[in-house]
């Protein structure tokens, strides 16, 4: 990467590793903001990290567009690695997963317009809820959703990526949030069966434009 980079960027980024007041999540937010501010050539150059060159040839293609992409905040970069991550096989997900830092959970601001006043409060209370993990905060926040009255639900967009899909994939996305039996986890494994299931064509949908 030094040999890609020109000098003043490398020494920021090389101060930003050494920073020791900065949490992995604040370094990593920094370190791309300055690499968003490179010429695209070089931002083309640049390698992935090492974990993810274990990774088959496409899928190492479709992670650097997310990875590259200037459009996309941080969080939004990580959600669709994550999509990507998810698909893959059982044995090359836990490799990955154990290196991809977590990210806080956030509002989508177009459910706002959507909830009721109080539901909308309730949320952000959880969201900003420091005692909570993610996996509390995802409970939580389905057992206020499942309370919701259809009509509302039904409204609710899919996360961003998700909507990029064909409108078959996206209706079936929304039966199972539409289910109000399922548990957090058991809502998970119904959406990663659908990813998986798609073809490498279809999944490439979930990038960056």
């Amino acid at each position: 990467m030094k040999s890609i980079l020109p000098p003043i960027t490398f020494a920021q980024l090389t101060s930003i590793h050494q920073d020791q007041s900065l949490t992995v999540q604040q370094k990593i937010m920094k370190i791309d903001e300055i690499l968003n501010a490179l010429p695209e050539d070089i931002l083309q150059r640049l390698p992935l990290p090492p974990v993810f060159r274990l990774l088959p040839q496409e899928i190492q293609e479709m992670i650097k567009i997310v990875r590259t992409a200037k459009n996309l905040t941080m969080q939004e970069k990580w959600l669709q690695m994550t999509i990507l991550i998810e698909s893959l096989p059982q044995e090359q997900r836990i490799i990955l997963q154990q290196t991809m830092p977590h990210f806080p959970l956030t509002l989508s601001s177009e459910s706002k317009d959507i909830l009721p006043n109080e539901t909308w409060n309730n949320l952000v209370g959880i969201y900003q809820n420091i005692n909570l993990d993610k996996a509390g905060k995802l409970r939580k926040i389905d057992e206020i959703i499942s309370t919701l009255p259809d009509t509302i639900r039904q409204k609710l967009p899919l996360l961003s990526p998700f909507q990029k899909l064909p409108f078959n994939i996206q209706q079936q996305l929304r039966a199972i949030h539409m289910q109000h039996q399922l548990s957090v986890e058991q809502r998970f494994q119904k959406i990663k069966a659908i990813m998986e299931s798609l073809p490498l064509d279809i999944k490439k949908l979930i990038l960056p434009q």
